[in-house]
């Protein structure tokens, strides 16, 4: 759920959970990557089946993390398969450099 630019949801157990850590590419903007980020959640992840909130979050280290929550883990996973071929997704993927994606369940 959304409202405004903030998302309003409440955690819940059993809530699937998806923990993607990247760094920003050497050269790129931060601005310009929460700019990508809050389209490609507004215009596609938002609109998934199971979606439940998301944000972007900067650790100290230079370390990001994409957490998004969905109704369940296999919707989580689902979302995430989703991004593939997905213009508004491919912009994002340009300023990042993966490190890791896991997922996991509220207990």
């Amino acid at each position: 759920m959304q409202s405004g630019d903030k998302q309003v949801f409440q955690i819940q157990k059993s809530f699937g959970l998806e923990l993607g850590r990247f760094r920003l590419k050497e050269g790129m903007s931060e601005a310009a990557l929460q700019e990508a980020y809050q389209a490609m959640v507004t215009n596609h992840l938002s609109k998934q089946s199971g979606w439940c909130g998301q944000h972007l979050v900067k650790l100290g280290d230079g370390i990001f993390l994409d957490v998004a929550f969905a109704q369940t883990e296999d919707h989580a996973k689902t979302i995430c398969a989703s991004w593939r071929d997905q213009p508004v997704c491919d912009t994002f993927l340009a300023f990042i450099e993966p490190i890791s994606m896991e997922f996991g369940t509220v207990l």
